[in-house]
């Protein structure tokens, strides 16, 4: 994939939060045997919208996160599997962090399911969206329940409509 958005976009935005209203919170699909499920809206690439979603498709009861396509129906994990809190999900406000470094930004983060980890006890996998300059933005990483910071993993897109 090839980011829309520069490194030095993804370290000098200077965001404010704004919720996103004009789409549904999450999108459901099936691929593999289980149930993908996407925070809404999509994040706009050169190859279409991409979703950075769970699947519980895991035989054990855990879920992966990865990134899936709305317009081929395929999903890749891109992490190891987790146990889950079943289909619950989380929105709310987070701080966020690029490569450790927590930022005074805050923005809106959407995980599509809860999960438990014995290293760092409950988190979810979702999208962080924030606006700047008008416009809204999402990145995807790891939301950490205990310190309540948003590590991103990604650039910033800009969000698409699918």
């Amino acid at each position: 994939m090839i980011p829309l958005a520069g490194a030095a976009l993804a370290a000098a935005l200077p965001l404010t939060a704004h919720a996103t209203t004009t789409e549904s919170a999450w999108d459901f699909h099936y691929a593999r045997g289980g149930e993908v499920v996407c925070p809404q809206p999509w994040l706009g690439s050169s190859y279409g919208p991409i979703g950075f979603c769970t699947n519980d498709a895991d035989r054990d009861g855990d879920a992966s996160a990865g990134l899936y396509s709305p317009f081929t129906q395929k999903y890749k994990s891109h992490t190891k599997s987790f146990r889950h809190a079943g289909k619950s999900v989380s929105v709310g406000y987070a701080r966020t962090s690029k490569n450790g470094s927590i930022t005074k930004n805050t923005g809106k983060y959407k995980c599509s399911r809860i999960m438990y980890s014995p290293a760092w006890g409950k988190f979810c996998y979702g999208i962080v969206y924030m606006y700047w300059k008008g416009k809204p933005w999402g990145a995807w990483g790891r939301y950490d329940f205990g310190d309540r910071v948003f590590y991103i993993f990604s650039m910033w897109y800009q969000t698409s409509k699918f």
